[in-house]
C-alpha cells in the first residue's frame, strides 16, 4: 500500500509540474502572442497616422497651387498674354499653328498679342490664329498639323507642383518635418 501510494503521489506530482508547466507555456505563448499583436497594431495606427499626416501636407500644397491658378487666372490682359508669351516663346521654333483658347479668353488674345508672340518665329513656328476652344480651361492649347502641345495654366503647374514638392513642404512645414517624412518613406 506504502509503494502504491508512493507510485501515485509521484505520478501526481508529476502531473502537476507538467501541467504547471503546459500552463506556463500557455501563458508565454499568449503573452508573445498578445505583444506582437499590439506591436501590429501600433504600427497600423503609426503608418495610418504619418498617412493622415501626409493626406493633410498635400491638400495644403495643392491649396497652394489652386492659389497660383487663381492668381495667374486673374491678372489683367496685359500681364495674362506675358505669361502665355514667356510660354510660347519656349516651344521649339517649328512649332506653329492655331492657338487653341477658353471662349472667356478670347478678348485677351487680339492681333497685337498674336502678333507679339509670333515676333521671334519663322515660317511654320507662326502662330496662324487664335480658336475659341471650351475644351482649354485656361492658358492655351497650340495645334499644329500633327501635334498638339499643351499650355495650359494646369498643366503648367501640374509641371512646377511635380519639380518643387519638396521645396515647398519646407517652406509650409520646416526642414526637419521634411527631413523625417522623407526618411520614413524609405524607412518602412
Amino acid at each position: 500500500v506504502e509503494a502504491a501510494r508512493g507510485e501515485s503521489e509521484a505520478a501526481i506530482a508529476q502531473l502537476r509540474d507538467d501541467c504547471r508547466m503546459a500552463l506556463d507555456a500557455s501563458v508565454n505563448a499568449a503573452e508573445a502572442a498578445a505583444k506582437r499583436e499590439t506591436a501590429r497594431i501600433l504600427g497600423q495606427a503609426r503608418h495610418e497616422g504619418r498617412l493622415r499626416m501626409l493626406a493633410a501636407k498635400n491638400e495644403a500644397i495643392d491649396e497652394v497651387f489652386v492659389r497660383a491658378k487663381r492668381a495667374l487666372s486673374a491678372l489683367g490682359d496685359k500681364e495674362y498674354a506675358e505669361w502665355i508669351a514667356s510660354w510660347l516663346k519656349n516651344l521649339p521654333a517649328d512649332a506653329g499653328g492655331a492657338i487653341h483658347v477658353n471662349p472667356k479668353d478670347i478678348g485677351r488674345y487680339t492681333k497685337a498679342v498674336l502678333d507679339q508672340f509670333n515676333q521671334s518665329r519663322q515660317g511654320v513656328g507662326r502662330f496662324t490664329e487664335v480658336v475659341a476652344d471650351p475644351k482649354v480651361e485656361n492658358g492655351c492649347m497650340v495645334f499644329g498639323p500633327d501635334y498638339s502641345i499643351d499650355c495650359t495654366i494646369n498643366r503648367k503647374l501640374a509641371a512646377l507642383r511635380e519639380s518643387i514638392t519638396g521645396e515647398v513642404a519646407v517652406a509650409l512645414f520646416g526642414q526637419r518635418a521634411h527631413e523625417r517624412t522623407h526618411q520614413r518613406g524609405f524607412q518602412e
